[in-house]
């Protein structure tokens, strides 16, 4: 069996029953391998798109915080990895992140040389980015609040960390978030 959870499932008491789930499923499945990606770097262009296509801004309710973002094709990689060497990583955990943390400024500071157009971080507070989401948008409230408690965990500094599990279980580098 293979899982794939939120990152540091494992000690992050704040998502419910993360820690319980991976204590079930090591007490239950001795062929265990979990990978813990970090903030995808598709991210942006998922719920956010919108607002990056329609008004060069990139929405998002991190405040100043950085992100260490990771590309989904490097997530499958290191899946294939363990996935295809299992008795080497049997009941091992590894959260994968990207090579740097970067906050959202520096995203749409990459985002406007990528796209050749500017792209600004808005950094709403709360109530200005549940707002139109909500009422404007059409998006579920309770997504709304889903995306709020995780960029409230993102602005206490809980996805910045950067880890060295890619580059150890598969010998590459990350891509780099001007690659996508």
């Amino acid at each position: 069996m293979c899982d794939l959870s939120l990152a540091h499932g494992s000690t992050e008491q704040s998502i419910p029953a993360s820690s319980q789930n991976r204590k079930i499923h090591l007490e239950t499945s001795p062929s265990l391998r979990i990978h813990s990606p970090r903030f995808f770097m598709q991210n942006p262009t998922g719920v956010h798109l919108n607002d990056i296509t329609n008004n060069d801004d990139l929405f998002i309710l991190a405040g100043k915080s950085k992100t260490s973002f990771v590309d989904a094709r490097d997530v499958g990689i290191a899946s294939a990895t363990v996935l295809n060497n299992w008795k080497t990583y049997q009941n091992t955990a590894h959260t994968i992140t990207g090579s740097e943390s970067l906050s959202y400024t520096q995203v749409a500071d990459i985002m406007s040389k990528v796209l050749n157009r500017p792209i600004t971080y808005s950094n709403p507070g709360f109530i200005k980015y549940r707002h139109p989401l909500v009422h404007h948008r059409g998006l579920d409230k309770g997504y709304v609040r889903v995306t709020m408690m995780l960029y409230l965990m993102t602005r206490l500094e809980t996805a910045k960390k950067i880890t060295t599990n890619f580059k150890e279980l598969t010998g590459r580098r990350q891509h780099p978030l001007n690659s996508l």
